[in-house]
């Protein structure tokens, strides 16, 4: 549509030039042009500059408009290649997960959002975190506040999983190892969040289980390779 119309603004600006040319060739010398046929070049004039304007308008809005398409031009290339419509699909989900980590930004301290390039051929993933005001890529956080985002994403995806395919369990294997006291307590707290309707097993080595003191504990002997059960508590 928008093709369309540029190319009868085209064909209008071009029937306006060829007219002026006309008008000036058959008419008296300029000295002696009359007040009619001046007015009427002023006004073909004005017609000319004001068809200009939207010509270039209509030029701006279509690059505009194709370029936004480029960013698209692998899904009719390539749909179903591993950067095809997979990272689509996966981009269209990212809303809601970013909406889950943002209820996990309260615990957090910190607000994550999770996204893929689609503008790159590669249509890589990336991360940004904003912490006291100030933005930080994930390669620029410590171990510790890595661990912190790795574990918020897993989760977020757990739970729309969850919502999606009706999954009730959830298995946590040594999340807190390798965190200070205070993450750990951030840790139990996220996990207490998403613990709703769910059976969630968590396998570690502590033996504070920080916000999650009301869990059910069964503990483990490792001996010559062999794992025995001991009395729960």
């Amino acid at each position: 549509m928008e093709l369309s119309r540029r190319k009868e603004i085209e064909e209008d600006l071009k029937d306006k030039e060829d007219s002026l040319e006309e008008l000036i060739a058959s008419g008296p010398k300029p000295s002696r042009v009359s007040k009619e046929a001046s007015k009427s070049i002023k006004e073909i004039n004005q017609s000319l500059l004001d068809t200009q304007e939207g010509l270039s308008q209509l030029e701006a809005k279509y690059n505009k408009l194709t370029l936004e398409a480029s960013k698209f031009k692998w899904a009719i290339d390539k749909p179903l290649g591993p950067n095809g419509i997979k990272s689509f699909i996966f981009e269209s989900q990212l809303s809601d997960l970013n909406d889950i980590l943002r209820q996990y930004s309260s615990i957090l301290d910190m607000h994550i959002e999770f996204g893929v390039k689609l503008e790159k051929a590669r249509k890589d993933f990336y991360t940004v975190i904003e912490m006291n005001g100030c933005i930080a890529q994930y390669s620029e956080l410590s171990g510790g506040q890595k661990h912190l985002v790795n574990i918020s994403i897993a989760l977020a995806m757990q739970q729309i999983l969850a919502r999606e395919k009706g999954i009730d369990l959830l298995f946590l294997d040594e999340v807190f190892e390798s965190l200070c006291k205070e993450k750990i307590e951030v840790v139990s707290r996220l996990i207490s969040q998403v613990s709703d309707n769910k059976s969630i097993f968590l396998i570690t080595h502590l033996d504070n289980l920080g916000a999650l003191r009301n869990a059910g504990t069964w503990c483990l002997n490792y001996n010559n390779g062999l794992t025995t059960l001991q009395d729960g508590r």
